[in-house]
């Protein structure tokens, strides 16, 4: 393990506030199953070797590149008894796999492996291969008793990459939080735990970048910003990063179990929110597997997470959908709209007030905003929208039915339905 450390206010000041309650922010990188890691704390001393140790025992427990891991002897069918922390990975994975259908599935890793981006690799894939390694993929046909795993077949193998990341990053907070780290932000290869605020004092942000649609590479433009203000899990996963070319074709490494073929769905980035990043991490790739269409379907069954993807429209153009709940959460779209008075009315997608003000024929241009003021005229026959923090062409007037021009409850309910109900 290579790791990283800098401490975030000078020497000077760690003499003068080594015995301060408040604590201060550390940050610690490295890499840790052949990925990268950051985490920011707010402690009253460094966590170093805390952290080390933890992410050692995970490594040999979850990691299937490390022949000495729990998860490697398991796969080599030898005779162990697994920990807690496989446990509890293995059941949230056989809980999402019920759920999505077998979409998600810890059983595919041997046809990762047959598609070149697993612990062992193929040099060719034929569908005469697929069918024969399908006969023992499926996640029904492994189970857990006690602290033994049972397989049907002894040539199954599990690969939890695609949860396991997600999870590193929940073991790491609880280790935080049991030394009393009250703010902090753990990202493990892309996925992160956050809680509290940072430095600053503002709530975490995490970017997702903007997927490359080509083959040529990778950007690192940023696409969304999300931003938790309460304890939660921000995981993404997508198609641009791993995948290689073979013979003019794209094979990515989101495999579907159902065909044994890389997904190959319009979806190129799947960002989940939830309560805990394990749960974030798994349904990220479960999203991958199923396009968009089956993916929003699975979201409403599931009130616990919310989602933003970007997909690739049938004309090839970049597109993007997400959740409701979503809105929360991406500060660039959200706009709190509030009356003359200082009456709170709605939190609403800016897009949709986008919109709005094309239909209307007034052209807004606003960088990032937060807050809009309703103005309303003195007959309440219409809302004029202005803020200072925007550049406005033109105030853009919102037209209120004659019915509702009553009472401004009447007219903020209207508004909300009307304007700024989001799909």
């Amino acid at each position: 393990m290579r790791k990283n450390i800098s401490i975030l206010v000078s020497l000077l000041i760690l003499s003068l506030t080594a015995c301060s309650d408040k604590g201060q922010y550390f940050e610690e990188s490295g890499s840790v199953f052949h990925t990268s890691y950051h985490i920011k704390y707010k402690a009253k001393q460094i966590l170093t070797d805390k952290i080390d140790s933890e992410l050692q025992r995970f490594n040999l427990s979850l990691n299937p590149f490390n022949p000495n891991s729990t998860i490697a002897k398991v796969n080599n069918n030898e005779d162990v008894e697994v920990d807690e922390w496989f446990t509890e990975v293995f059941i949230k994975a056989e809980e999402i796999s019920k759920k999505s259908g077998g979409a998600f599935d810890i059983t595919c890793a041997p046809l990762i492996n047959l598609w070149g981006f697993g612990f062992s690799k193929m040099d060719s894939v034929t569908p005469q291969m697929i069918d024969s390694i399908k006969a023992f993929v499926g996640y029904q046909k492994v189970r857990l008793e006690g602290k033994k795993i049972i397989k049907e077949d002894p040539r199954i193998l599990l690969n939890c990459s695609s949860i396991a990341k997600g999870y590193a990053c929940d073991v790491i907070a609880r280790l935080l939080e049991k030394e009393g780290v009250k703010n902090y932000m753990v990202e493990i290869g892309g996925e992160v735990t956050m809680k509290g605020v940072n430095q600053q004092g503002d709530c975490w942000r995490v970017g997702i970048n903007k997927p490359e649609i080509g083959t040529s590479g990778v950007t690192n433009d940023v696409e969304e910003i999300v931003q938790l203000c309460q304890k939660g899990g921000v995981a993404t996963s997508g198609d641009y990063r791993n995948f290689y070319i073979k013979d003019g074709k794209k094979y990515a490494h989101t495999i579907n179990p159902a065909t044994g073929y890389p997904a190959g769905q319009n979806i190129l980035s799947a960002t989940i929110v939830a309560e805990d990043c394990m749960t974030a991490d798994a349904y990220a790739t479960t999203f991958m597997v199923l396009g968009v269409e089956k993916a929003k379907l699975l979201a409403q069954s599931i009130p616990q997470i919310e989602y933003f993807i970007i997909y690739a429209d049938n004309n090839g153009q970049q597109k993007v959908t997400y959740s409701k709940g979503m809105l929360e959460y991406l500060p660039n779209r959200k706009l709190i709209i509030y009356s003359q008075e200082g009456t709170h009315i709605a939190e609403v997608a800016k897009d949709h007030f986008m919109l709005l003000a094309q239909n209307t024929n007034h052209k807004v241009i606003a960088s990032a905003p937060t807050r809009l003021i309703l103005i309303h005229a003195g007959s309440l026959s219409d809302m004029i929208i202005n803020d200072p923090e925007w550049n406005v062409e033109k105030p853009v007037v919102l037209p209120i039915p004659p019915a509702l021009a009553h009472t401004l409850n009447q007219i903020e309910y209207y508004m909300k339905d009307k304007y700024f109900t989001l799909n």
